[in-house]
C-alpha cells in the first residue's frame, strides 16, 4: 500500500528536536495540524511535544515520540532491524512489530494493510 508520509520515532528531548529542525533547514518545515505555521522550536517549546506532524517541500514527516502498542523510542529501536536503502543505513520496524502497531492503531487502512503485512509474514516463514 502506498503512503503518504514518512513516520520516525525519535527522542523528544529539546536537544534532539532541535538537531531536527536543524536537518529540516532548507526544506520549509510547517506543522501540518496548525494551520501550516513555520517549525520555530525553541529550547521552551520543545518540553510540551509528544509529535510533530510536518509538511517540507519533499513531503510529509511525521515525528513520533512512541509508537502506538509498542512504547518509547527505545522500545521502538529494540524491535527494529537496520537495512541499506539508496546507500545510506537506517533502521525500521520488524514486520512483526509493524503488525503490533498497525494492530493498536485499528484504523480501517490499518486493517487491510495488516492482511497484507500478515501474507508477507507467511511467506516469510
Amino acid at each position: 500500500m502506498a503512503t503518504q508520509d514518512i513516520d520516525i520515532c525519535c527522542r523528544f528531548s529539546t536537544d534532539n528536536l532541535l538537531r531536527i529542525q536543524t536537518a529540516l533547514d532548507g526544506l520549509n518545515p510547517v506543522h501540518r495540524m496548525t494551520n501550516n505555521i513555520p517549525l520555530d522550536l525553541t529550547e521552551e517549546n520543545c518540553c510540551s511535544l509528544k509529535t510533530l506532524y510536518l509538511n517540507t517541500d519533499l513531503g510529509q514527516l511525521d515525528c513520533l515520540g512512541e509508537v502506538l502498542g509498542l512504547g518509547d523510542f527505545d522500545e521502538v529501536k529494540n524491535l527494529s532491524e537496520i537495512i541499506e536503502l539508496d546507500g545510506f543505513k537506517c533502521r525500521i520496524l520488524q514486520l512483526e512489530a509493524l503488525i503490533t502497531a498497525k494492530k493498536s492503531m485499528g484504523r480501517p487502512k490499518d486493517i487491510e494493510t495488516i492482511k497484507q503485512l500478515e501474507v508477507i509474514q507467511k511467506q516469510r516463514s
